[in-house]
């Protein structure tokens, strides 16, 4: 007989629970999870398959509210390996299932013809460069990760004569797109400054943060309305398990250890160093640490 679900607070939990598989099935509103696959509002939705250290997430939509779902999912998985999929498995041998490897490369080839074709009728068009040469790497990314050797008819379409033009014409675009993200990322990082300056002095505010630099990079405030140690990606640590942690993280500096023999509300500290703490999918900078510790009084101001 299967357990029943267990009722997380809110999708940021739920998902996490989930990418560390803390129970056997849990669900927060709409977004539930049975075992390694995580749903959006039924089982006709699949988001993601955890297989060992890889997640196979969907490329498809729905609607906004599973999109919204979309994003607090792969938030919690940043830190494993993403095999993005028109058609997620069920199953936790997707290797092995070649009903799933066939109509996801067979999905990808029809849309990648289908675009070349459209292509070579409006040259001018180069928003389609963009889409074969992004459907392309999902397509080679898939094979490589689960060891396809391509069929003939597959090896066509990897060799179809327009993609060596199409890859010369992405590298000249892609280089000016590098330029231009580099000022993208500038802006954003100050738009990120002032929101999470907003973050940690609103208490009221209980949304997620995602650094534009690096996603798995997490902040941290205490809340005094909550008696928790609250992240920037939605997870709140009660102050007798806060404090556990920190006396740990005392105990192993300055040497660190990796795969710590310490969880953290179930889920494992995978490193310790006295640059980085980092839980999942969590990376907090020391200093994020201490400032809590001070503020906790655990150490004091000079330490």
């Amino acid at each position: 007989m299967r357990p029943p679900a267990k009722n997380y607070s809110n999708h940021q939990n739920c998902a996490h629970a989930w990418a560390h598989q803390l129970s056997p099935n849990g669900h927060a509103s709409n977004l539930y999870f049975e075992g390694s696959t995580i749903f959006s509002y039924g089982s006709h939705f699949p988001i993601a398959t955890l297989v060992e250290n890889r997640v196979f997430f969907t490329t498809e939509g729905y609607s906004v509210s599973t999109s919204k779902h979309k994003c607090r999912v792969l938030s919690a998985v940043s830190h494993l390996k993403i095999v993005y999929v028109k058609h997620v498995p069920l199953g936790t041998d997707p290797a092995s299932d070649q009903s799933f490897i066939r109509k996801n490369i067979e999905d990808w080839i029809s849309e990648i013809q289908h675009l070349i074709s459209t292509l070579e009728r409006y040259p001018r068009r180069l928003s389609l460069l963009r889409e074969i040469d992004y459907l392309l790497s999902l397509l080679r990314t898939f094979i490589d990760e689960l060891g396809v050797t391509p069929d003939h008819h597959l090896q066509q379409v990897l060799d179809h004569p327009s993609l060596n033009a199409i890859a010369e014409l992405n590298a000249a675009r892609k280089l000016k797109a590098a330029k231009a993200e580099q000022k993208r990322l500038a802006l954003l990082t100050k738009i990120f400054t002032g929101l999470l300056k907003a973050w940690k002095s609103d208490l009221g505010n209980n949304g997620s943060l995602q650094n534009p630099i690096d996603s798995n990079l997490a902040y941290l405030r205490w809340n005094d309305n909550t008696n928790c140690v609250e992240t920037s990606k939605g997870i709140q640590v009660p102050l007798e398990v806060a404090k556990k942690c920190f006396d740990f993280l005392h105990s192993v500096l300055p040497e660190g250890c990796s795969d710590c023999n310490f969880r953290l509300m179930g889920f494992q500290i995978n490193s310790v160093s006295p640059e980085y703490l980092i839980v999942g999918c969590h990376k907090i900078a020391m200093n994020e640490v201490t400032d809590i510790a001070r503020e906790l009084e655990w150490i004091g101001p000079g330490a």
